[in-house]
């Protein structure tokens, strides 16, 4: 089977299955789809992020003894990294660790077993779990998908994990006033008002210098619309993505309804 598992993984590994890559998605999909063997399939596609599931039972309302669950999409990468290598027995390439390696694995394992359990069995492949996992997994869900136990090959440094951290994507948008730079008690810098609470943000939840199950906040973009030096910025924009800890969840909640009472705007989601 390393043999399949390894052609598999490649196959996949070669398409920039990224959020903004609505055509590679379907393809990568497209690609899973052809290497599964069930007597059941069927398709999901939510805000253009396709899934689907497979089963050995053909009535998806049934409740599953044990779902396998995988994951085709990458963050974003250099173009160079969408070719696989193999290098010191090692496979390298975006994706190839988080997960499309275990995706053909858990493709090819429920190959394998599909026709030999006499329990209900599926395999659910999304789309969309680097950006929050709403329109595969949940909306797979809210359509009546329903199992006593799920495995996900989410790289775990070969040790079994029980839990993870909750994900919150959102933007954080300040306003001021505008004003000539030379006059700054004029204005209210956007910009400045922010940084502050960018600031807060990190003394609250400090960067982890090593893996830990700890709270962490990644800062992933700042911007303006102001585009000269001599002004005031009146707008401001920070994205963050912040993956909490359930022992945290209430401190995090906390923290962004205090920034929302200080006057400023919160839009959960990717995009603002």
């Amino acid at each position: 089977m390393k043999d399949e598992i390894i052609s598999l993984a490649k196959k996949l590994i070669s398409i920039p299955s990224t959020v903004d890559n609505i055509s590679a998605l379907q393809k990568v999909l497209e690609i899973a789809e052809e290497n599964i063997d069930a007597p059941f399939l069927q398709k999901f596609s939510q805000n253009d992020n396709p899934s689907l599931f497979a089963a050995n039972r053909k009535d998806f309302s049934e409740k599953f003894r044990l779902v396998l669950n995988a994951h085709i999409d990458v963050v974003p990468g250099r173009e160079d990294q969408y070719t696989p290598v193999i290098k010191d027995a090692k496979l390298f390439g975006r994706g190839a660790a988080d997960m499309k390696s275990a995706a053909a694995v858990i493709i090819l394992v429920f190959n394998q077993l599909v026709n030999k359990v006499n329990f209900p069995l599926g395999l659910q492949i999304t789309t969309d779990e680097e950006t929050g996992g709403h329109n595969g997994t949940k909306f797979q869900l809210e359509k009546g998908l329903k199992t006593d136990f799920a495995i996900s090959g989410e790289l775990t440094n070969l040790s079994i994990n029980l839990k993870a951290k909750g994900i919150i994507q959102l933007s954080i948008l300040s306003s001021g006033k505008t004003a000539h730079s030379a006059y700054p008690w004029n204005g209210e810098n956007a910009l400045w008002k922010l940084v502050d609470i960018l600031h807060s943000l990190k003394e609250k939840f400090p960067v982890p210098q090593k893996e830990a199950w700890e709270t962490s906040i990644n800062l992933a973009k700042i911007e303006t619309s102001n585009l000269t030096n001599n002004k005031i910025p009146n707008d401001a924009l920070a994205k963050l993505d912040i993956r909490f800890t359930p022992e945290q969840s209430s401190a995090v909640r906390d923290e962004l309804e205090k920034i929302k009472n200080m006057g400023f705007e919160i839009i959960i989601g990717e995009d603002e």
